[in-house]
């Protein structure tokens, strides 16, 4: 049985569309900032703001170096840990990064600038989707096993979201899924992070270390393999 066709648009009903695709003011498509959609030259979300180089090695330096080289940033170097800081379940995620990356460079930590603004920004775009979509299966999957068992008790275990850093080098991103996420942020939830890659070089316990000084759950929910 042939199968019903649609009508053949005629030339001045392609012509309008095509008009009207070319008139079109979206950069993003049908869905703007979406996931899928792309940015050419996408604005910086994290506390360091970078210009634009002639090459990405200019940022190749210690994050400390950069910090001395920037007369808005220099100051910070000289300013001590506050001992009123307080990191925990209601910090906002933006005072928590901006801590983190001022401490990282007052201690002249072992890790380039270009590398802590690509962690802050890879978990500014994308940290929240992730966790939110894999509590979303968690908190299904309760419901479901609680409808199976009739048990009430399931809803109140507390579940565990794992993030794995692959060919994490240092693992800077994978602590910032820690630090960003304190015990007691979410009340059904918990978040570890498994680093792994060859062998564990010895800026990753530096690095740990330094970020757990401020934010102290991070030491005790990463591994590295």
């Amino acid at each position: 049985v042939p199968r019903n066709m649609p009508p053949l648009a005629a030339k001045d009903d392609v012509a309008d569309r095509e008009k009207q695709h070319i008139i079109s003011t979206s950069d993003y498509g049908a869905r703007k900032n979406h996931p899928t959609s792309y940015d050419n030259s996408p604005s910086f979300k994290g506390p360091l703001q970078l210009t634009q180089k002639e090459s990405p090695d200019f940022y190749r330096k210690r994050i400390r170096g950069y910090y001395l080289d920037n007369e808005k940033l220099c100051n910070t170097l000289h300013e001590q840990l506050p001992t009123t800081l307080t990191l925990g379940p209601s910090t906002p995620t933006g005072t928590i990064l901006k801590s983190i990356v001022d401490h990282l460079a007052r201690s002249d930590a072992p890790v380039d600038v270009k590398e802590v603004a690509e962690s802050t920004e890879f978990y500014l775009r994308s940290g929240k989707r992730l966790i939110g979509a894999a509590r979303r299966v968690l908190q299904n999957n309760a419901a479901k096993c609680k409808n199976s068992n009739g048990n009430s008790k399931t809803s109140k275990i507390k579940n565990t979201i794992t993030i794995q850093d692959l060919c994490s080098g240092h693992g800077l991103t994978g602590l910032l899924f820690l630090a960003c996420n304190p015990p007691g942020r979410f009340s059904d939830t918990r978040i570890r992070a498994v680093l792994v890659d060859q062998f564990e070089p010895k800026s990753h316990a530096i690095l740990r270390d330094c970020i757990s000084e401020i934010c102290p759950w991070v030491a005790e929910s990463v591994s590295f393999y």
